[in-house]
């Protein structure tokens, strides 16, 4: 931790950013419609060639580790499965702790789902706050803070109740050796891998946080 960032955020002019307009997200925003057809189109014929050919990282089996992930991975909501009963659901009382035990408990939780790194992030209004996506679909539910005392989520948006003063953030480990086969498709399934582990372990802590009450 320090006290001054080394680059200096003017979180003044900090505005709310829609990931859809990131170049990971939708760079055919970027590109053109037109070039990024060609582009994808030359992709395709390239990965087909090489799986052809037998190259290392674009072989049979290298295309098959990221099918296999690429097609597992989970179905999110904004809320979580909301299958897990509530200690209501279970006529007992809701968990209480203070917020150092609670945050252990959480990082323990996560660390078992297989999470790599825990932290906690802080929301204000003049600068964290501003860090959450506003958008994630172009044209999709804005994500928005209400004084409610429960989120919701309809077509329009997603809400966060205002009295939620934390994000729970956590990091997936990855093979360093699959990704050093970058660009091939064995590195695309490793990247594919954490997704799902990133997604299941999403789902996991909402019903985790769920059960608690």
């Amino acid at each position: 931790e320090v006290e001054e960032p080394a680059v200096g955020i003017d979180w003044e002019h900090m505005q709310r950013f829609c990931e859809w307009k990131s170049t990971r997200k939708e760079d055919r925003v970027y590109r053109g419609e037109e070039a990024h057809r060609e582009i994808t189109a030359y992709k395709e014929q390239n990965l087909h060639n090489r799986e052809e050919k037998g190259v290392p990282g674009y072989e049979a089996k290298d295309v098959a580790v990221n099918e296999c992930f690429s097609n597992t991975i989970p179905p999110l909501a904004f809320m979580g499965p909301g299958r897990a009963r509530t200690p209501q659901e279970r006529g007992t009382k809701p968990h209480e702790g203070t917020p150092e035990e609670n945050s252990a408990m959480v990082a323990r939780a996560l660390r078992l789902m297989g999470a790599a790194a825990v932290g906690f992030v802080e929301l204000y209004d003049e600068t964290t706050r501003k860090l959450i996506y506003l958008e994630e679909v172009k044209g999709g539910p804005q994500t928005v803070f209400e004084d409610v005392e429960v989120g919701y989520e309809t077509p329009e948006k997603r809400v966060i109740p205002r009295k939620a003063a934390w994000v729970i953030v956590y990091s997936i480990p990855m093979s360093g050796l699959g990704l050093g086969q970058a660009p091939s498709q064995l590195s695309r399934g490793t990247t594919m891998q954490a997704y799902v582990r990133l997604y299941t372990i999403y789902n996991q802590l909402h019903e985790f946080i769920r059960a608690l009450g």
